[in-house]
């Protein structure tokens, strides 16, 4: 029974955690550990100490789960808004489309990567550069749009997504 609580406690998860959450969960292991040091030898305890450790568990899942669901309702609205800001702006360059495909948040919602599909993608590296080294205009532009439902925008940071270029050449080579 005791190394069952053990295997348990150790099954928390506590990688990519929140910094105030996974603190709350390492130290209630460590309330944990020092209760079963001393009472080991009571099955009562045990059953106890085991019903603790699933519920503790049920309960950071859940918290998890609510911070997944934020993440995922901001990087969606930072995505729609970036997608605006970039098809406002490439109006101007004829020729060129940068379309937003995907966006990820932090879990401290404090960085913002968002991955540009360009065409041509010819001009995709030139393109990245010279929304890089206007990186803030677009977030002061991004602020202006989301300033009612974010408290602090996050910081931009803004990659390549040459996944339709993959694609292109896996069809290619499959043609041959």
């Amino acid at each position: 029974m005791f190394m069952a609580v053990q295997v348990e406690c150790a099954n928390l998860d506590l990688k990519n955690e929140n910094v105030h959450i996974r603190q709350e969960k390492l130290s209630f292991l460590n309330k944990l550990r020092c209760i079963l040091s001393e009472r080991h030898k009571n099955s009562f305890y045990f059953a106890l100490l085991s019903f603790c450790c699933i519920f503790a568990r049920i309960l950071f899942e859940n918290i998890k789960t609510m911070q997944e669901k934020r993440q995922n309702r901001i990087a969606r609205l930072l995505q729609k808004e970036l997608s605006l800001i970039f098809q406002s702006q490439t109006r101007m360059m004829h020729g060129v489309i940068a379309s937003v495909t995907r966006c990820r948040i932090s879990p401290d919602l404090s960085v913002c990567t968002a991955y540009l599909s360009i065409f041509p993608s010819e001009r995709g590296e030139e393109i990245i550069k010279n929304i890089t080294a206007n990186e803030k205009t677009v977030r002061y532009e991004l602020g202006t749009r989301v300033r009612n439902q974010l408290r602090i925008i996050p910081e931009l940071r803004f990659f390549l997504d040459d996944s339709l270029d993959y694609i292109e050449h896996i069809d290619e080579l499959l043609k041959k």
